[in-house]
């Protein structure tokens, strides 16, 4: 399934431009397992292959929590996420003073135990990039968007999910949380919950996809429908 109206919230209403001089910014979120990494892969794999490539990078947000063990088949390996990579772990107090100084785009508290933000840094033009990528929750969707019409930028929010009722969907992410073995029972049950969330919250967004990961060909079909709808690029 498809849903989209792109971008409702863009400052042209019309696909993402992707200028070298201000990139564009996709904002991705879903339930985990749903295959955002995956995804990424894939468009920026895609993007770069254009007659004119258009760069792209992922953003990377700053956390007061610990790394955690990245689980199998990451595509960017396994072991212990890195700083810079993955996130930026930082101490309370850096992340107390980087609030202090208007350095966040949007910042949370996130499963009651530890701070995450988006730094304005990650829009900045670099390089002749034309697409920052993204990934966050519905909760820093919400304070992340308004943000950014504010300061006139252009984005688009996409949501993606596997396929199944969300009563499925739910219950899968909680075994897939347990399987990773990265969280404790109480945080696993607060993710879960956040999943609900999330699911309800999916109808906002500019576009919904629905994928199911046993087909094995993500590039081939959300990654091509995401670059017509979002981009306006057919292949």
């Amino acid at each position: 399934m498809t849903s989209c109206s792109i971008p409702t919230n863009s400052p042209r209403n019309s696909p993402l431009l992707c200028s070298p001089e201000q990139p564009s910014i996709l904002l991705l979120s879903g339930p985990a397992g749903a295959g955002k990494d995956t995804l990424w892969h894939c468009v920026s794999g895609k993007l770069a292959d254009l007659p004119k490539p258009i760069i792209s990078r992922r953003s990377v947000s700053h956390t007061t929590r610990e790394p955690r063990r990245r689980r199998r088949n990451d595509p960017r390996g396994e072991g212990l996420e890195e700083c810079g990579v993955d996130y930026f772990f930082v101490p309370l107090i850096q992340f107390s003073l980087m609030i202090d100084a208007s350095k966040f785009a949007e910042h949370a508290i996130v499963h009651g135990s530890n701070y995450y933000g988006t730094s304005w840094e990650q829009f900045s033009s670099r390089a002749g990039e034309g697409l920052v990528w993204v990934e966050i929750n519905h909760e820093g969707v919400s304070r992340l968007a308004p943000a950014l019409e504010e300061a006139g930028r252009d984005f688009a929010t996409v949501f993606i999910q596997p396929p199944g009722s969300d009563m499925e969907i739910v219950f899968r992410t909680g075994k897939t949380l347990e399987g990773l073995q990265t969280d404790s029972p109480k945080a696993i049950k607060k993710r879960v919950a956040s999943v609900e969330a999330e699911l309800n919250a999916a109808p906002s967004y500019n576009c919904r996809y629905i994928n199911d990961p046993s087909s094995g060909d993500m590039c081939n079909t959300v990654a091509t429908e995401l670059l017509r709808d979002v981009f306006g690029i057919t292949l």
